[in-house]
């Protein structure tokens, strides 16, 4: 969802501001947050953002909102975001005084209906800024710069551009254009980010997060994990579906050597020489006001730069702009890396009324993580359980566990399961007859009744952190063919490869004694007259698409019977209560009626490759290994011997399922299927 921010809060009585003669816009202000859909307790998205002051965002010259990505969630307890974002992407050809001049108009409609606004802005963002300040100050809001626009912080100022090593290097790489040099061209990129990391700080830091061990300071609850999570599968993976939205709006895109070179010299040098002549005193006083920028905002000013810069001369520019009035120095920190986790920025500004005290949200008070110089700066130890990856999506507005997506899904689920209370689903067709194709649209818990801390934590597709990383779920489906048959099938990506399990079930309806007997064991109160338990054949793997499909059957991955009872059933969905508790809610329509939903059917006529084969090569591994280390062949040896019992044993009783399942759907099973 794309917010114009002279929409956030519309001035009341009052009209957007504009400059004269001034062209349409070129720029337009997001919050990534609300483009996420990001909520938590107690702060964004569940409170009220109509009295927070705005923090205008300017990102470098790339225009990237992803390297103060990590900061987002935090300012927001404070501010409401609006970040700047162009509207041709790499594609813009707008001057510096056209990308300032839109911008000014934006935080000046803001300011005059009563907001009160913080400008931040990130190396070229920063030239910007200032650029955007002056602009409000002399133009649009005269007199009353103290009464809107409370402070300016520049993040790596790029106004040092001249003097840096970007103004060296930019424009030789931006000269490797055509076909031919396209791999000096991906090369010298390579090498600006060189410049731009700090390797030996950040790599330890992402692994430990990664392997759960540390968490952000900035991000130490499971709904800003979440968020972190979600950037990272939508905009680093390129991942896309339901609620990774932030994915293409944080995503790095990379620069043509002609957009390079444009940016370079039209936006940075042109820029910063801009403000340096401002800032020179000259005696060609026709010509050039002998004047300050930064001195006559007279707006409260921080820079914060990274000691570790070596793109700009970040610390000297620091220095150098002593009308700032203080600096922040991040230590250990780079170029692209100074607004990451390194540094809890307050941003303080003289605000009238002060700012309300930080919210926090993440216990910093007890396990403070911003002091020392190593690569655990800004980390914590983790004071709650590690996220899988299946969770990323489902605690933002919209997710099955956002706390109150949560508690309307159960209120919903318990009505309309008390609606259907006494129907006989399985005993009359009606206007919504029980068989036909279902998409498994929500369950909030396994079908065994496993639960995580106290019993709200829903399940998880894929069962640790590191499958989840390979795994993407495609489709989940479970179609009644039958009174008496059932259909499981799931399709997945492991690795960007497309594969699918499908496997067949039979139906059985529980008497009273089995129900009361699951009840007692489970205390679950599923209906005597809807309760059915279903056994499932052996599950069949079919990888890849088309001609290269591949199908194998995996007796060592047979299901477990399932027993559950239908607690509601309309023309568009189907509930289902588990014996351990889980509530499912199947859906028909949309991607149900889909010849995809139906392409198991293609899965079941396959002929699985054969165990034999399979087992023949890997008995060719096996001796292999034999041959070139003696030592192993008496282990290999007992091992082959029980591991072949074992797999006897196991294909005669999946071939004993597997029967049950093919006659329940009326089907035979296919030669070959079980050698």
């Amino acid at each position: 969802m794309w917010l114009a921010v002279t929409a956030l809060h519309p001035p009341r009585g009052s009209t957007p501001v504009a400059l004269t003669g001034s062209v349409a816009p070129c720029v337009h202000f997001v919050n990534p947050l609300e483009v996420d859909g990001f909520a938590e307790p107690g702060g964004w998205g569940t409170t009220s953002a109509a009295e927070k002051p705005i923090l205008y965002f300017f990102p470098g010259m790339d225009g990237s909102l992803q390297t103060p990505f990590m900061q987002f969630c935090e300012l927001s307890t404070t501010f409401e975001l609006a970040c700047m974002r162009h509207n041709e992407g790499l594609a813009s050809r707008a001057s510096f005084e056209e990308v300032a001049d839109s911008c000014a108009v934006a935080v000046a409609t803001s300011a005059a209906g009563g907001r009160q606004v913080l400008l931040v802005g990130e190396s070229f963002g920063a030239t910007l800024a200032l650029a955007v300040a002056d602009k409000l100050s002399r133009v649009l809001l005269p007199g009353q710069q103290r009464g809107g626009v409370r402070g300016v912080v520049l993040v790596n100022p790029a106004t040092s551009y001249r003097r840096s090593t970007l103004a060296k290097i930019g424009p030789l790489c931006a000269s490797l254009a055509g076909p031919l040099l396209a791999p000096l061209y991906a090369l010298s990129l390579v090498a600006v980010a060189a410049l731009v990391l700090t390797p030996a700080y950040q790599a330890p830091s992402f692994l430990s997060t990664v392997a759960a061990q540390k968490a952000t300071e900035l991000n130490n609850n499971p709904y800003r994990e979440a968020f972190v999570g979600r950037v990272a599968m939508g905009a680093t993976l390129g991942l896309s579906g339901p609620r990774l939205d932030i994915g293409p709006l944080l995503a790095i895109q990379v620069f043509s050597p002609e957009e390079l070179g444009f940016r370079l010299s039209r936006w940075l040098e042109y820029g910063a020489g801009l403000l340096e002549a401002a800032l020179r005193l000259t005696a060609r006083a026709d010509l050039l006001e002998r004047r300050s920028v930064v001195k006559e905002l007279r707006l409260p000013m921080l820079a914060v730069v990274g000691d570790l810069d070596r793109l700009l001369p970040s610390v000297d520019e620091a220095a150098r702009l002593r009308e700032a009035r203080g600096t922040v120095t991040v230590q250990g920190a780079g170029h692209a890396s100074t607004l990451g986790n390194r540094i809890r920025n307050a941003f303080a500004a003289d605000f009238e009324p002060p700012l309300s005290p930080r919210v926090d949200l993440v216990g910093r008070g007890e396990s403070p993580g911003d002091g020392g110089d190593g690569w655990e700066r800004g980390l914590l130890d983790r004071t709650y359980p590690a996220l899988d990856p299946a969770d990323y999506t489902e605690l933002n507005r919209g997710g099955s566990r956002a706390p109150a997506e949560r508690a309307a899904i159960r209120e919903l689920l318990c009505a309309l399961e008390e609606a259907g209370e006494g129907v006989p689903y399985l005993d009359a067709a009606g206007d919504a007859p029980l068989c036909g194709n279902y998409e498994l649209a929500y369950f909030d818990r396994s079908i065994d009744g496993k639960r995580g801390s106290g019993g709200e934590e829903p399940t998880r597709p894929f069962g640790s952190r590191a499958l989840g990383a390979l795994f993407s779920l495609r489709f989940s489906f479970q179609h009644l063919v039958a009174p008496d048959a059932a259909i499981n099938y799931v399709g997945f990506t492991c690795c960007g490869i497309p594969a699918s399990v499908f496997t067949a079930g039979a139906v059985e309806r529980l008497d009273r004694t089995a129900v009361e007997a699951l009840r007692r064991q489970h205390g679950t109160p599923l209906r005597f007259d809807t309760a059915v338990r279903i056994d499932f054949g052996t599950p069949r793997l079919s990888i890849g698409r088309g001609g290269w499909a591949r199908t194998f059957e995996l007796p060592a991955g047979q299901s477990p019977p399932v027993s559950l009872c239908t607690t509601y059933v309309d023309e568009r969905l189907r509930l289902a209560r588990a014996a351990g508790g889980g509530r499912l809610v199947f859906t028909r329509g949309g991607l149900a009626d889909e010849p995809l939903a139906d392409s198991w059917r293609a899965v079941a006529d396959l002929t699985p490759v054969r165990p034999r084969s399979v087992a023949a090569v890997a008995l060719g591994i096996l001796a292999s290994l034999a041959a070139a280390v003696p030592p192993l062949r008496r282990p290999l040896q007992l091992a082959a011997l029980v591991g072949g019992a074992g797999a006897a044993v196991r294909v005669a009783e999946s071939r004993r399922r597997a029967r049950r399942g093919w006659a329940a759907m009326g089907r035979r099973e296919p030669v070959g299927g079980g050698d």
